[in-house]
């Protein structure tokens, strides 16, 4: 079996009552097994996208949000179709939200990488306004047509949660121990 693409058209004799076909075919095969490995990568690909434990999102030059996998949408409360299109700052509280674009035009202008690369923790906004912590990763996605960037995040409000309240246990026990020395 082979895949194939054809053209043709009907040619009528000099009397008008007979009909021929003349045309092209052409053996399209091999574009079609490489679009459908293509379609096969691409899919595996998202699925592990939308697997991921971590919050995944990328976005355009503009800062515009081009993809929202499951995490994501559970840890920010947002749909995809909230999001998608929209500027990403709408995930950040203030002074980040108001800074984002300004960085983002200053990087495309001079390279000049703030956490393009790094990771850094930071804080994000819920669709509720909650602000919570995160751990932010972005990589910038380049190839022939586009350029991207790809946002990894992951919430670090249990980590955050223990770490004070084992500042307070410290506190605590230190001021116990001041206490049992005068005492």
């Amino acid at each position: 079996e082979k895949w194939v693409w054809e053209r043709g058209r009907c040619v009528y004799s000099h009397g008008g009552n007979r009909c021929d076909l003349e045309g092209f075919i052409s053996d399209i095969s091999e574009l079609m097994l490489a679009e459908m490995k293509l379609s096969q990568e691409q899919a595996y690909s998202q699925s592990i996208v939308d697997t991921a434990v971590e919050a995944v999102i990328t976005i355009d030059t503009a800062g515009c949000i081009e993809s929202f996998n499951q995490a994501a949408q559970t840890m920010f409360n947002y749909s995809p179709a909230e999001v998608l299109g929209k500027n990403v700052s709408m995930l950040m509280p203030r002074p980040y939200r108001d800074e984002h674009d300004r960085y983002l035009c200053h990087y495309m202008d001079t390279g000049e990488a703030r956490i393009i690369g790094r990771g850094r923790e930071v804080s994000a906004q819920r669709k509720d306004g909650t602000v919570f912590p995160i751990q932010l990763s972005v990589s910038e996605i380049l190839d022939q047509s586009s350029r991207r960037f790809l946002g990894f995040i992951r919430d670090i409000s249990r980590e955050k949660a223990a770490e004070d309240e084992a500042r307070l246990r410290r506190e605590q026990l230190a001021h116990a121990y001041r206490l049992h020395l005068l005492g």
